[in-house]
């Protein structure tokens, strides 16, 4: 049995294409976390794909008893992953742990962190430069923060403001501040001096008016 030409080449792009998505391999344990206690956790090494955008599949063998929806809480540590996978959410649907440790992280956004139950957020050690404003806009229950040791230069405005239940943050060894917070009062201080010392980037609109020309009264 032969494929036609048109055939074998979208077979041959959908072969290339699932090879070069991401594969974790899952080691499930499990872990106690702060604010959290003890989780089911994928401890994720990446097999293939370090920098693709889509998540192709997770291995590993599960604990007895233990399904993939007893999955709470995903640690990536000394890995190579540029960018948090846009289907992360199809394999690990309600996360309450992320942790991504010394893994090269660049970007971090809303749209990886729609994770409404999550308590526990540590991205340290990695390469982010910018973190927008509304970036916890769904994670409300959000309790620790850790971005110790990126290389944040820029932090949008009241990037706390939304987390009521925040206990710990922590920004220690970044260029434009080090500094962690563990008590409401802290948190507040730290949320204001965030823009100050990481001011955002505003794009200045310039807007060229015609000079005004006096025109003498005539009599």
């Amino acid at each position: 049995f032969c494929l036609s030409r048109g055939l074998g080449d979208v077979y041959k792009r959908q072969l290339a294409t699932r090879a070069h998505g991401l594969i974790f391999n899952c080691n499930y344990r499990m872990e106690s976390f702060a604010y959290v206690g003890s989780a089911y956790t994928c401890l994720a090494t990446i097999l293939q794909g370090q920098s693709s955008t889509v998540l192709e599949a997770v291995n590993g063998v599960h604990m007895d008893g233990k399904t993939d929806d007893d999955v709470i809480a995903l640690r990536v540590n000394v890995q190579r992953l540029e960018i948090i996978p846009i289907n992360l959410k199809e394999f690990f649907d309600d996360l309450r742990v992320l942790s991504i440790y010394n893994s090269g992280l660049t970007t971090l956004s809303v749209e990886d962190l729609q994770y409404p139950n999550l308590d526990y957020l540590r991205v340290w050690r990695n390469q982010l430069t910018t973190i927008d404003g509304n970036l916890f806009s769904a994670t409300p229950n959000l309790q620790y923060l850790d971005l110790d040791s990126n290389l944040l230069q820029e932090v949008g405005i009241n990037l706390l403001s939304s987390l009521s239940e925040l206990k710990f943050a922590d920004f220690f060894g970044n260029p434009c501040i080090s500094v962690r917070a563990s008590t409401p009062e802290a948190i507040r201080e730290l949320n204001e001096q965030l823009p100050i010392s990481c001011p955002p980037r505003v794009t200045e609109t310039t807007t060229e008016t015609e000079p005004t020309t006096e025109t003498e009264p005539t009599t």
